[in-house]
């Protein structure tokens, strides 16, 4: 997995869109589930679910899929 990084990405009706060469990564590693957490009021992390993650962690917090155009829904909790 890459090193933690921070950049800005669009955020509209709810919804991130991903910057494209974010979206290329992604894809090319097959990453398409994500974890969102609730740094603070202004932040947001995402972490991809891997196939070795424990099924029970994905009981808890938040989760989105990413759409084909680089999308991710952001559940209105946060």
């Amino acid at each position: 997995m890459p090193p933690a990084g921070t950049f800005l990405a669009s955020v509209r009706q709810g919804v991130v869109q991903l910057p494209p060469p974010i979206v290329q990564f992604c894809k090319a590693e097959g990453w398409n589930f994500f974890r969102i957490s609730c740094l603070d009021e202004e932040r947001l992390e995402f972490a991809p679910v891997l196939a070795n993650d424990n099924v029970d962690d994905l009981d808890t917090g938040f989760h989105s899929s990413l759409s084909e155009d680089g999308k991710l829904w952001i559940p209105a909790e946060l």
